[in-house]
């Protein structure tokens, strides 16, 4: 479903679409999603520093996750695998915290 509304939303509006022309790989696509996704987030601010931030980084800490699984799944370079690993050992459980928190407080 979601990648049926990402492809309708590219025909619709090819804007979105970045300013280079992309290589018509799994790993480019799945990246060019990513990107689209994360530029149509709208957080609303409320005033709260703290849950604003705890709101904006949520988004970024999954997507950071999505993109360190693309790596893992398309990837080669032994180094860069690493570092995904790393990231989704790291981010992962920072993100469940903020959900909790967001949960109490919201």
């Amino acid at each position: 479903m979601r990648r049926c509304l990402i492809a309708l939303l590219l025909t619709l509006c090819p804007t979105l679409l970045p300013a280079q022309s992309l290589p018509d790989t799994p790993s480019a696509r799945a990246f060019a999603e990513l990107d689209i996704q994360t530029r149509m987030l709208d957080v609303p601010l409320t005033g709260d520093a703290d849950i604003d931030f705890v709101r904006h980084m949520i988004p970024q800490h999954q997507r950071a996750i999505e993109m360190a699984e693309l790596v893992l799944e398309h990837g080669h370079n032994p180094e860069v695998r690493a570092m995904a690993e790393a990231l989704i050992e790291t981010r992962r459980p920072q993100l469940d915290a903020m959900l909790v928190w967001l949960a109490r407080f919201e």
